[in-house]
Formats: structure tokens, sequence, C-alpha cells
């Protein structure tokens, strides 16, 4: 006896059991990280930041961010300007466009935080002016992260020998100078490779110490001035991983042969001294070319390969 076929209404029952079968959900599983996009609803370029970058610029991503994804548990605080500066806040979740919390295309640099964290006051607790605001006099020499006396501000009142245990090693970018005095601003800690100053500098660029002052002293005479501040002081050439002197870097005070440390492409090159000759080859050889000024990107430079020996220029 053959077995009858199901009818067309069992048949129907059966289809319609199987359609509404649950299906497992799917979510979303955000990545450890901060995640951002450049454009709104997470599309475009995309990238995955694991750890605190002062400054996004050389990724590719600064002014464009859009929208962004936080880690679970995580907790990040991006800023306007570089160095934790400009405007700050605080996100513990995700964010489909940046231009509901007014920071769309504004994002210069980003850091984890403490769950409980906000955005850092200045390092002396006051209000940091806009430029151009009507200052009130210093109390000490006054520190900024950003030109203009703006972003970050920091208060150093005494000798402070290594601006490291303050936090703020080579992050100056102007200052200002209480009136009738005058301050020791040095390249390296212990006051070492120093200028005098003794009155305010909206950009530090104009005097060769835009990011990297390393300690400060209220100038006393008859004291003699910092190592280095002499004319008879040594030449120094600092060598940068990153363009705009940014990225890990390294002094050097004589001849090196061998630069298989650094040997990069790209980077820069601060000149704090004398003439230097920078060769494409070991031991002075290859290719060479001589400069006695800064060099914001190396990439510029007429070399055929990277920078492998470095040596002074001697008269």
């Amino acid at each position: 006896m053959k077995t009858p076929f199901p009818s067309a209404a069992l048949l129907f029952l059966a289809g319609l059991a199987v359609a509404t079968m649950p299906v497992a959900a799917q979510f979303y599983k955000p990545a450890p990280g901060l995640s951002v996009w450049v454009d709104a609803e997470y599309k475009g370029k995309s990238h995955t930041f694991l750890e605190d970058m002062p400054d996004i610029g050389p990724t590719g991503l600064g002014r464009m961010i859009s929208s962004l994804r936080v880690g679970p548990k995580e907790t990040w605080q991006l800023c306007t300007e570089p160095n934790y500066g400009g405007r700050c806040r605080v996100f513990t979740s995700s964010v489909t466009n940046l231009q509901s919390v007014g920071l769309n295309d504004a994002i210069m640099s980003i850091r984890r935080t403490p769950a409980t964290a906000a955005p850092p006051p200045p390092a002396t607790g006051a209000a940091v002016p806009a430029p151009g605001a009507t200052l009130p006099p210093a109390t000490g020499l006054e520190l900024y992260a950003n030109l203009n006396y703006s972003g970050r501000r920091l208060l150093v009142r005494n000798a402070t020998p290594d601006f490291r245990e303050i936090q703020f090693s080579d992050r100056a970018l102007s200052l200002r100078v209480p009136p009738n005095t005058t301050w020791e601003i040095c390249v390296n800690i212990d006051y070492d490779e120093c200028r005098l100053v003794s009155e305010n500098i909206p950009d530090l660029t104009a005097v060769g110490f835009n990011r990297i002052m390393s300690s400060a002293r209220p100038y006393v005479a008859g004291r003699g001035r910092g190592r280095g501040s002499s004319s008879s002081s040594r030449l120094q050439i600092v060598l940068y991983d990153g363009v705009n002197f940014t990225g890990r870097s390294t002094t050097l005070t004589d001849d090196q042969p061998s630069l298989s440390f650094f040997s990069s492409y790209s980077g820069s090159i601060r000149v704090l001294g004398g003439e230097w000759q920078l060769c494409d080859r070991a031991s002075f050889f290859g290719n060479c070319v001589a400069i006695a000024d800064h060099v914001n990107d190396l990439s510029r430079v007429n070399l055929r390969g990277p920078v492998m020996s470095i040596r002074r220029q001697r008269e």
C-alpha cells in the first residue's frame, strides 16, 4: 500500500512552521579600542585606535572623524586640538553622527580615560582664555599646548628641572612671562641648552622652541645660565620619527656614521646649532645634503634613500 502524499494544506502548514522558526538574532559586537569613520553612520574610511594618540594628524584622520564606536567597557576622550587641547568630550558609547555633539570633523587627539573621567581642566585649575582675550597678570611662567596662549595651560612657579614629572615635556607652543621677570627655558632636562625670555611669545616656533622644552627656571643674575646657553654651547641635532617634529626623538651631538636605529625615509629634524650633513649611506657615503635649519619632512630632502649617517660640517 502506497503512503499518500500530504495534502496541499499540510504542505502549506509545514512551510509556515519552518518560515516562522526562531532565528538567532545577530548583534554587532563592538571591537576593542576606539573605531572611527570619516562619514556618519559608520561609513567611509575607518580606523581602530588601541592606544592614546596625542596627534592623529599623521594617520590622515585629523578633523575628518564623523562617527565612532567605543569598545566594551571602555571610555575614550576626544579633543579638538593636538595634545588633548581645545574642546574635549568623554565617550562611553557609540555615536552615529558627531555633528549631534558638535564635534564633527573636529577631532585631533584621543586617549583612553577612566570611566569617571571628564575633560581635564588646565593644570592650575584656571580657565583657558580664548585667543586674543585680555589675560590677567601671570604669577609664574605660563606654558600653553597650543599657539596664541590656548589649549592646555601649565603654570610653572618654581624651578622645574624635568617637565616629564609634570607631564608637559615637549608640549609647549606658546608662553607668557610675568611682567618684569626673566626665565630660562631649556631644550633638555636639568637646564641644558637654554635661552632667556622676558616677554610673551605667542608662537615658540619663532625662537626655535616649539614642542622641545623640557625644563625651566626663573633667571637669577650671577648664577650663570644653563649649560649650553653660551655662544660656545655644544651643537645638537634632534631626529624625530614623524613629520612635523612628532614621534620618538633622538638627540645627537656629534657624528653618527651609522643610523640603523633611525634610517627613515620620512621623519623630521631640528637643527639646534651649526650645519649638518645627511647621507643616504653609512659612513657618510652615497648622496649627501647639508642642512642648517629645521626640516619638517625628510621626504622632501633631495636624498635617494633613508638617512643612514649624519655628521657636522666643519670649516
